[in-house]
């Protein structure tokens, strides 16, 4: 580590006892560094240390962030934190050249930065400043001590020195520190996601209603530990049963809340009764006044009347459903008969038909996710391909048509990163 000092003043001899203090006392703070866990209490223990070995009267730890390319610095051992950019004032300097600098009289000299100063309210006159390296050779932070107490009131050569080997000692310590401090936090992050996870998959029916003269099978992967799909099945008001799915665009911890909230709202409004179109028209009232920056809903809302066996429709921007006929193999494209929710309120949601369902007849509606699963060429399993499989498995239970539908699109993705939520709901009529 190279060293630019303003003077080569030679203070007396040190001798061998303060020597060997000074040895004991950096071993007795490698120790305590080593035992201290939480990174805030490290910084104060360490500012504390400095002042003791250098004889400074203050002292400040300046942590590099490499994302910004800034120091922080926490001010006299409060939560407040000051930044400076690399390459401002001494600690910038050092943090940018990687020397150790000795300045004699900070007053004077234009490199000190004088901002923190001004924000403490102490004087600095005179500054030694490191860098701390860990063992790959990354900048880690700085140390600066301030004003040495004792004669000759500024820092000599052995300072430096001294200073050099506690600074290597308070690298190796915050680098472990900052190590295990990230560990710590995605340990957290990871049960909190996990957590997450397992409450937005508590919003999934819990059980498949029985209903006479029909099969019922719904399954949902979330992309990432939660997800923006979501399926449900809604008792209406009239006896009837909703089958509803939805996509909230994007994936992860905001558009699962965002689904959360979706789901509340749909299942609000089909307790107050009505047709699907005056039911998407409250929920997408509800999602305009709390989306916002691009978010909406695609959704399509599905009333099976089990005594009549037929099934109405309305759909809100999801174009993702058809109905496979058993007596010709016919497939009926359910479309899109409105905008997704919450892009603005008092939209209107037609109804787009009511279709009778014979026995043998599917009804299958998926999220985009399925469509649009890749494989490790970019190639995605696309809508011929998911109709292809309802198609060869049309004989077998819906259970079994939503277990082959799943299973084709994993083995096409084939190891390759899910990059969206996979969501389906499979209906059959029996005989």
């Amino acid at each position: 580590m190279g060293k630019r000092r303003a003077n080569d003043r030679q203070p007396a001899e040190i001798s061998i006892e303060k020597q060997l203090q000074h040895l004991k006392e950096l071993l007795e703070i490698s120790k305590a560094m080593s035992i201290e866990k939480d990174f805030d209490q490290l910084i104060d223990l360490i500012v504390d240390a400095a002042n003791r070995v250098m004889e400074a009267e203050r002292s400040s730890l300046y942590i590099y962030d490499p994302e910004t390319d800034e120091l922080w610095t926490k001010i006299a051992h409060q939560t407040d934190r000051f930044r400076i950019k690399v390459g401002t004032g001494i600690a910038g300097q050092v943090a940018e050249c990687r020397e150790l600098m000795n300045i004699t009289d900070a007053d004077t000299d234009p490199r000190h930065f004088k901002g923190i100063d001004k924000k403490s309210g102490f004087h600095t006159k005179t500054i030694l400043c490191g860098p701390l390296i860990n063992h790959e050779g990354k900048l880690i932070g700085v140390l600066q001590v301030l004003n040495r107490k004792t004669p000759p009131h500024y820092f000599t050569p052995y300072d430096e020195e001294l200073f050099q080997a506690f600074a290597s000692n308070i690298a190796v310590t915050l680098d472990q520190a900052r190590l295990t401090e990230e560990y710590i936090a995605k340990q957290k992050i990871e049960h909190d996601l996990q957590l997450a996870r397992e409450i937005q998959q508590g919003l999934l029916p819990k059980e498949t209603p029985e209903i006479v003269g029909f099969e019922l099978y719904g399954w949902s992967e979330p992309c990432d530990e939660t997800g923006g799909d979501y399926f449900d099945y809604v008792p209406m008001e009239d006896g009837t049963l909703g089958l509803v799915i939805a996509d909230v665009t994007g994936h992860g911890i905001g558009p699962a809340l965002l689904m959360a909230g979706a789901r509340a709202s749909a299942r609000a409004a089909a307790q107050l009764g009505g047709s699907i179109d005056q039911l998407l028209h409250l929920v997408n009232n509800l999602l305009a006044k709390d989306l916002g920056g691009g978010r909406f809903v695609t959704l399509f809302w599905g009333v099976l009347d089990a005594k009549a066996r037929t099934l109405t429709y309305s759909s809100a921007g999801h174009g993702h459903s058809v109905i496979y006929r058993a007596a010709d193999g016919a497939l009926e494209e359910l479309e899109s008969t409105a905008p997704p929710l919450g892009i603005m309120r008092d939209l209107e949601f037609p109804v787009g038909g009511t279709y009778e369902l014979h026995p043998g007849d599917i009804f299958l509606m998926t999220t985009d996710g399925i469509e649009e699963a890749m494989n490790s060429s970019s190639e995605e399993f696309s809508r011929e391909r998911l109709r292809e499989v309802l198609c060869a498995n049309a004989g077998e239970t819906a259970e079994k048509i939503g277990g082959a539908i799943r299973d084709a699109v994993k083995a096409f993705m084939a190891g390759a990163a899910q990059r969206d939520d996979l969501t389906m709901v499979v209906l059959k009529a029996r005989t």
